[in-house]
């Protein structure tokens, strides 16, 4: 996830005591098993365009490090990835 995600914020390593075994303070992974370059960007390969495009931003908004930046399933719902079929048809 980091690889995907990008660091974590401060505020998610000061929460737990045990980020502390994979994370120096600035965020930086020093976990045993070095990390795969990659991003969302990179391993989507599903769609191409505009339709990649609000994959990839549906995506974002799911995988957030803190849980109260994350949006609720009914705000998901609405998300214009998955609302394109229905305002495409209408």
């Amino acid at each position: 996830m980091v690889s995907l995600m990008g660091p974590p914020p401060p505020e998610f390593l000061r929460r737990s005591q045990k980020c502390r075994q994979f994370w120096d303070e600035q965020g930086n992974w020093k976990g045993s098993m070095p990390l795969t370059e990659q991003s969302l960007e990179i391993r989507e390969r599903q769609f191409s365009g505009g339709d990649k495009e609000l994959f990839l931003n549906f995506l974002r908004r799911i995988f957030r490090w803190l849980p109260e930046e994350r949006p609720t399933a009914e705000d998901l719902a609405y998300d214009d990835f998955l609302m394109q079929p229905i305002i495409s048809d209408a």
